[in-house]
């Protein structure tokens, strides 16, 4: 408990200093946390205060810091842009290139044939100063300034547009003549411009009326005057500029040098600033690795925990300890128990039997016992043998008998055979004194004439085998011979063919494809037969881990397919083709690009250089335009298709709350982002949600940021598709949602999956599936194509209100509905109009009865059938519903 209580005093003092130290992340009360965490040394009840606040400090730090190196890194960004700017814009003011006016928004950039009034007039010598601003100005302001004097002395706009003809001369006497003067621009002779003539230059300026002095408004459609004001048509107003800067060379050139400074001083301040923010990113840089070393440098608690460990487990052993020690004395009370009890029954059995009750005595009894059993063991064995040994007897004695027996009987049978020898010795003897030696020789000989045939025999026998096998061993060497003849040609031309289909593979370029890092031979030579095993083990070697059972096969041929049909795709979307040739050794496609062709994989290399290329020469600003591009176009665009969806939901669910049915039930649908749908898609929506013209630079940064986003995790997750996929997948908006129904019913609104009347689930279910079918036909190119859904055995179980208001329901979603039903005639006021085959038969009859009716919206009729077998004009009255 000691060395805890020291380690926790020791943590808490390197703490105190610890926080005293810090600057980026220290914390606004150190005393509390310090109290707080000496608070937690006692306990070590859930995680370190310490920690959690530092993490807290040191995330809002890192925020901070991260914050300010984002805007940092983007003012560096403008300030690149900015002085590249200023350079191209020094260097083209230096090499005296004088800008026009700027071009108005309202009108289009192209090229006009002409020259721009500014170009081509100077103010007379008479104008004073002071007006010269005034002038320029409204001719700036009514669109004059920068419009083209075209031969014959017409205005025209830069789109193109004419603005005033000779003909439309003023009826006013004073003219902007009177203030103007044509003045040919110094590269006149050389440019298109010659075409133009001082006096269509003249001829456009009397077009144009001018307000002298005080005077009134002069009797003309267009006019200006020297306080700014003027009149274009139906159009006024009025503007004003501290000095003339594009009439007249000396204006053109004093605005130039003006332009020049002004751009100088900008391009300096731009670098100062430059300068500035590379420090800041420095400091920043600092801030963060000092933010990293103050996180290391917080004191360990994990002393404190070991020490906490250790002591819990000390105060464990001694409970344990004591534990035991209380068990132990409670068995001795237990022994002591029952050796009382023992006693005191030993006592009352050795007086019952009589019996001694000491130890001593007691151990003199046992030995005198066990020596009686000893003895009395000795007597029954020696009592065990004598009986044995008297069976043992008797069974010898009948032993003796039958053996005397058997004794008597081999003395009279031994008699006998005495007899019967010498009865044979007698003839034997009288034999062998006649034909002995004679019948003995020819016995031998006998003997050894079938010996030697049996001989003979076997040795023919073992003759004939030899040659039997001799004769097979012989058939099966050729036939082997044969066979390996055979099957050596057999592998060589099939080595042959392996060697050719190799080479026709590495020709294709299927090889370069699958191991780009494989060095093959020149497949235009033929290859030795040690060139294609080397390269076929090298193959088999690095594509040792690739998958070749028939599964496999089977799922790249689908896959090729696929891929195919997709390169066709993307391929005449711009005007080429590919074709593809199935073979032996594999699937070569070719592409016809660029007027000629060529192999996949020469396409791709050619489309990857073109790539590059063309990524290099993306500069920032066209950047710039295509992410400006992705907001203003199809941001903008996805907005629409947002809002209209809206309010397709909300017209769906007017629609829906209008007919509840007979017992209340109202359903409703809900347009909801995922749960799991993209991150950020709660902020981007909102801003969709909002028109596009009001979206402020933050809420352009968002949307922009969000549809970037989607497109770059769409290109990570599908390497293998085209742009034009991942943009249609990335950007369909409808995967971002999902439908969910609900019902209205006892007073609140709850899904409608849950439990309900087999009538209400039908109408569950069947009134999004309109609502769907209707919002699929409005993609209809033809606003009068039939929009038809077929219904059978249409609203079974639900009651007649509500089918009523459903048949209406399908009338307000526009669609033409064919269905058959048991009973349902839909004649309801809810539905305007109706067709009606009704169906019946009889019993044993086999023929269906077919009568037509028709409903207006307020009567049914029966329509006649014509002669000719087709019904009459009444009969198309209803038609689909529309």
């Amino acid at each position: 408990e000691r060395a805890r209580v020291a380690v926790a005093e020791r943590l808490v003092a390197d703490l105190v200093a610890y926080l005293a130290s810090l600057e980026e992340t220290r914390v606004e009360d150190p005393a509390g946390l310090v109290d707080e965490v000496r608070a937690w040394t006692a306990t070590l009840d859930g995680p370190n205060p310490a920690v959690a606040a530092l993490q807290a400090r040191a995330d809002q730090a890192r925020g901070a810091v991260a914050d300010a190196r984002a805007q940092a890194n983007a003012r560096r960004a403008e300030l690149a842009t900015r002085s590249t700017e200023l350079d191209a814009t020094i260097a083209a003011l230096e090499a005296g290139r004088s800008d026009g006016p700027p071009a108005r928004h309202t009108r289009a950039l192209e090229g006009q044939r002409g020259v721009p009034l500014w170009r081509c007039v100077d103010f007379v010598d008479a104008v004073p100063a002071h007006e010269r601003a005034g002038w320029e100005a409204a001719l700036e302001a009514a669109g004059l300034l920068d419009a083209h004097v075209v031969p014959g002395g017409g205005l025209r706009a830069r789109d193109g547009e004419l603005l005033l003809t000779p003909r439309s001369a003023p009826a006013a006497s004073a003219t902007l003549a009177a203030v103007l003067r044509p003045q040919r621009p110094p590269d006149a002779s050389t440019s298109p411009e010659a075409r133009v003539t001082d006096e269509d230059v003249a001829a456009a300026l009397r077009s144009v009326a001018i307000r002298a002095g005080s005077g009134g408004e002069p009797d003309a459609s267009t006019w200006v005057a020297a306080d700014g004001r003027f009149r274009l048509g139906v159009a006024t107003g009025a503007w004003s500029k501290p000095e003339a800067s594009y009439v007249g060379e000396g204006a053109r050139e004093v605005a130039r040098r003006r332009r020049i400074a002004e751009a100088r001083a900008e391009l300096d301040a731009v670098h100062a600033e430059r300068a500035e923010v590379e420090a800041t990113l420095e400091r920043l840089a600092s801030r963060a690795t000092r933010v990293r070393d103050e996180v290391a440098g917080l004191p360990s608690d994990r002393g404190l925990q070991g020490t906490t460990a250790a002591l819990v487990a000390a105060e464990r052993a001694v409970d344990d300890a004591a534990a035991r020690r209380r068990e132990a004395e409670a068995g001795v009370e237990a022994a002591s128990a029952i050796a009382q009890e023992r006693s005191a029954e030993l006592q009352e059995s050795a007086h019952a039997l009589r019996l001694p009750s000491t130890t001593p005595e007691l151990e003199a009894l046992r030995d005198a016992l066990d020596a009686y059993e000893r003895r009395l063991a000795g007597l029954w064995h020696a009592t065990e043998l004598a009986l044995l040994a008297d069976r043992q007897r008797a069974d010898a004695q009948d032993d003796s008998d039958r053996a005397a027996a058997r004794r008597t009987e081999a003395d009279g049978a031994r008699r006998q055979r005495a007899e019967e020898f010498a009865a044979a010795t007698t003839r034997h003897a009288t034999l062998e004194g006649t034909i002995g030696a004679d019948v003995r020789e020819f016995r031998r000989r006998r003997t050894e004439v079938v010996a030697a045939r049996t001989e003979t025999e076997a040795q023919r026998e073992r003759a004939r085998q030899v040659e039997s096998d001799a004769r097979s061993h012989e058939a099966v060497a050729v036939e082997r011979e044969r066979t390996c003849l055979e099957q050596q040609a057999a592998a060589a031309t099939e080595r042959g063919d392996a060697i050719a289909a190799l080479r026709r593979t590495v020709a294709l370029g299927l090889l370069a494809v699958a191991l780009p890092e494989l060095q093959a031979p020149d497949a235009s030579e033929a290859w030795a037969p040690a060139q294609a095993i080397a390269l076929a083990r090298a193959i088999e070697a690095e594509l040792a881990g690739v998958a070749a059972d028939d599964e496999a096969w089977k799922r790249v041929q689908d896959r090729l397919a696929q891929e195919f049909t997709v390169l066709q795709s993307a391929l005449a979307r711009h005007g080429h083709s590919a074709v593809g040739e199935p073979g032996d050794d594999g699937y070569a496609v070719s592409v016809e690009f660029g007027g000629r062709s060529s192999r996949v994989a020469d396409l791709v290399e050619r489309l990857r250089a073109d790539t590059e290329a063309r990524e290099r020469l993306l500069s920032a600003r066209e950047r710039t335009i295509i992410e400006n591009h992705l907001v203003t176009e199809v941001g903008a665009n996805l907005a629409d298709l947002v809002a209209a969806a809206e309010d397709q939901v909300r017209a769906l669910n007017e629609e829906l709350a209008a007919r509840p049915t007979s017992t209340g039930m109202k359903l409703r649908v809900l347009w909801r982002p995922k749960r799991d749908g993209p991150a950020g898609l709660a902020e981007a929506r909102r801003r969709l949600l909002q028109i596009a013209d009001a979206w402020s630079e933050e809420d352009r940064q968002v949307i922009s940021a969000f549809l970037q986003a989607r497109i770059a995790a769409m290109r990570e997750s599908d390497e293998a598709g085209t742009w034009y996929e991942h943009l249609e997948q990335a950007l369909d908006y409808r995967a971002w949602h999902t439908f969910t129904v609900e019902r209205y019913q006892n007073g609140g609104w709850r899904s409608a999956a849950g439990p309900a009347s087999g009538g209400e689930r039908v109408l569950a279910v069947s009134v999004p599936l309109f609502a769907a079918a209707s919002s699929h036909y409005r993609t209809a190119r033809l606003p009068h194509a039939a929009r038809l859904v077929t219904l059978d055995e249409a609203f079974a179980g639900v009651d007649d209100d509500s089918r009523a208001k459903s048949l209406g329901l399908l009338h307000a979603f526009d669609l033409d509905v064919v269905m058959t039903s048991e009973r349902e005639w839909g004649c309801y006021p809810e539905v305007p109009g109706l067709s009606i085959a009704h169906l019946s038969r009889v019993e044993g009859i086999p023929a269906v009865l077919v009568s037509l009716w028709a409903w207006n919206g307020h009567t049914r009729t029966r329509v006649e059938r014509s002669t000719d077998g087709a019904s009459s004009s009444e009969a198309t009255a209803g038609g689909l519903w529309s």
